[in-house]
């Protein structure tokens, strides 16, 4: 049967934010703390650190991390991104939830985009899904009909209830409601995963008003309608996000009612995912609703947060596809794309092959049309090359339309970069040196290293290009390289692909080794106490003929032992996790 019948509505508390602000409204609200500022507009070190109870900050939005451009910078980026022109939008605001001490999951959040003449341009809907995922729409009003167009809706339309749609239908009754006549509709595809219950096809309608209408003087009251239709056109889902009243000035609050503000309204942001938990069980356990399993995010969306093992693999892959552009026949430079939320500077890189080296081509310089870029989307996409027997094997896949692993990656030229990661094009693997005190080798004289890669064979049971790269790189990162790997190999073969449950039981060993030292540890002490036997010269404890060492000593000796048992066993395992 369609639809199924269900519905809910909870309390949620929203902040409107000037984009470009940054401060702190005595101790109610804060924002864009961290933000880039000019010379002439420094703030002192110890306002950094006085954030409000509510606390916006710019890392959490648009593009991942970089909170040094602050809301304003991270904005502008994300406009030139969309091929827009930020100098076009002289004006923004986002109504967002609020950070509270320190935590908060944001659904949705909305950027309106005004004019020099403060007029609603356009409007940012970032979307956050229980995974991790982030998804930004840009939506521009334009008078067009169609999916992807934007359209605004004639006002009469509103005023005499003669709309075509449902969603029409839905904003007319938002119009009726509101004070204000500047009204915001767009129509657009669905490519973001937002619920195990729906697909990824479809498509969303808003319905919204300025709530800063006129000219960015308005009570700031929010009151928007997102739409969910199927492929074929149903209604499937109508939420609305609706002000209960007028928004109010932390400014204009006394300090009881600022504590009776926080009273009220701090816990709003913990239960927000337990309250979307809970309305998922009722679909599930109910209503029987089918569950559609998570796909891997496209390209226009951002990816779920790296784990510190994707981390670890990702600077060896960076440094191992420096290695093949560099010793490769391309004509063009390879543009590489990082999934991994590092610095600025770091997450896009350029490669170039031999012929281009002498070139003194910058990273400025190089567009897309002159490079062949690779645009990693997922973290996972590190995982999985380790997994696979062959890198080589895996790219070539994996560029492939009809490929049985999930898009991670995306590319301008597949043919060339199948071809970069051929077996013919992959440098010989270094020879084995000597070890020294700056290096570990690959020696099988070393029975540590020659114990994990054996394992690693046996594993692999084909040599992979990475791990004979591994050998290059530092030694810090060597083996952190090697303990990464060895642990998502195992887990992939007795956790169920779950690398969490081999730290648990990497954890699970240490702690029993510690528990035996300590038993063992008293044990000895005890012994130690005990009277000389007079037969044979000896205590109970077994020590030679002679006086018995003093407690002190031994407790000192197995001290200072029991300082590295963690150590040593964290390294015995790291041979095998």
């Amino acid at each position: 049967m369609f639809p199924k019948k269900h519905s809910f509505s909870y309390s949620y508390l929203f902040v409107g934010i000037p984009v470009g602000w940054h401060g702190s409204l005595g101790s109610l609200l804060s924002a864009d703390l961290e933000g880039c500022h000019t010379e002439t507009e420094k703030i002192k070190p110890s306002q950094l650190q006085r954030r409000s109870w509510f606390h916006v900050e710019a890392a959490d939005y648009l593009e991942r991390g970089h909170h040094d451009l602050g809301l304003k910078g991270k904005l502008d980026v994300y406009l030139k991104s969309q091929n827009e022109d930020p100098e076009d939008y002289a004006h923004a605001y986002l109504i967002t939830a609020p950070k509270f001490l320190g935590y908060s999951f944001n659904p949705v959040s909305f950027w309106y985009l005004y004019s020099e003449h403060k007029e609603l341009k356009a409007m940012i809907l970032e979307v956050n899904n229980t995974f991790d995922e982030r998804r930004m729409y840009f939506l521009k009003c334009i008078a067009d009909e169609g999916i992807n167009k934007q359209r605004v809706i004639p006002i009469d339309k509103f005023e005499d209830g003669a709309c075509d749609s449902p969603e029409e239908t839905a904003s007319a009754e938002v119009y009726r409601t509101s004070q204000s006549p500047a009204k915001f509709a767009t129509k657009w595809a669905k490519d973001f995963h937002v619920s195990p219950f729906n697909s990824r096809k479809g498509s969303y309608s808003l319905n919204a008003y300025d709530p800063f209408f006129p000219e960015l003087s308005g009570s700031g009251i929010v009151n928007n309608t997102v739409t969910l239709s199927s492929s074929k056109d149903h209604v499937k889902l109508v939420a609305r996000i609706f002000s209960t009243q007028d928004a109010i000035d932390p400014c204009s609050l006394g300090g009881f009612e600022r504590l009776r503000f926080v009273v009220a309204w701090w816990w709003v942001g913990f239960v927000t995912f337990p309250r979307i938990v809970r309305e998922a069980g009722k679909l599930f356990f109910r209503r029987k609703l089918h569950v559609w399993f998570r796909p891997e995010v496209l390209g226009d969306s951002i990816g779920r947060r790296e784990t510190a093992d994707e981390r670890i693999i990702e600077q060896c892959f960076r440094d191992f596809l420096r290695s093949l552009v560099e010793s490769s026949k391309l004509e063009k430079p390879i543009k590489y794309t990082s999934a991994i939320s590092i610095g600025p500077n770091v997450k896009h890189e350029n490669f170039y092959p031999k012929s281009l080296r002498n070139k003194n081509q910058s990273s400025d310089t190089v567009t897309a049309d002159e490079s062949i870029t690779l645009q990693i989307i997922t973290p996972l996409f590190y995982s999985l090359l380790v997994l696979d027997l062959d890198p080589a094997r895996f790219i070539s896949i994996s560029v492939q339309p009809s490929s049985p692993h999930p898009l991670t990656f995306h590319t301008s030229h597949p043919a060339l970069l199948a071809s970069l990661f051929s077996p013919s094009q992959l440098p010989d693997p270094p020879s084995p040196k000597p070890s020294s005190s700056n290096s570990v080798s690959m020696n099988p004289s070393e029975p540590s290293t020659r114990r994990c890669w054996s394992l690693l064979a046996r594993l692999r049971r084909n040599p992979h290009a990475l791990d004979q790269h591994s050998s290059r790189l530092p030694v810090v990162l060597r083996r952190q390289y090697r303990t990464t790997v060895l642990k998502l190999l195992l887990s992939d073969r007795l956790f169920f692909g779950l690398p969490i449950m081999a730290d648990i039981v990497s954890a699970a060993v240490k702690v029993t080794l510690c528990y035996l030292y300590a038993r063992t540890l008293v044990a000895i002490l005890a012994r130690s106490d005990s009277p000389v036997n007079s037969k044979d010269g000896r205590g109970s404890g077994g020590y030679p003929d002679g006086p018995a060492p003093e407690r002190a000593v031994w407790i000192d000796v197995l001290g200072l032992m029991g300082i590295h048992v963690w150590r040593l066993s964290s390294a015995a395992l790291g041979i095998v996790l």
